[in-house]
């Protein structure tokens, strides 16, 4: 999630809480519940077997979106491995790209001022 440190920081983790809900039931419309984790405090995993990647790509774009409609946003990084053993490498890989992401959008907008009234 881009700016949850902001938004807890400038108004309360009231709203920063609504942001946490808007993404993840964002996540959760798009994925099965028990294919989505929360792993830090801005950061969520999504595991999935049942997706290959170009589907987990739209997936996310979806999920992006409604996020965006709420006037949040969020950067997300993509790693596909088919029969191989090794999660901590794919999510390494997965967490590289959605750095990525995310240094490309705060490149591109100035910490812009979240809504409040989500």
């Amino acid at each position: 999630m881009n700016g949850l440190h902001e938004v807890n920081n400038k108004y309360g983790h009231k709203v920063g809480d609504q942001m946490l809900q808007i993404v993840a039931g964002a996540l959760l419309k798009e994925f099965p519940f028990e294919q989505v984790f929360r792993i830090g405090g801005d950061e969520f995993v999504v595991i999935s077997e049942d997706y290959d990647s170009n589907e987990c790509a739209l997936k996310m774009e979806r999920v992006a979106q409604q996020v965006e409609s709420h006037d949040y946003y969020i950067s997300y990084g993509i790693a596909h491995r088919e029969n191989e053993i090794g999660a901590d490498r794919i999510a390494q890989e997965a967490d590289v790209r959605m750095l990525e992401n995310k240094r490309a959008y705060y490149a591109e907008h100035e910490r812009r001022r979240p809504r409040t009234d989500a």
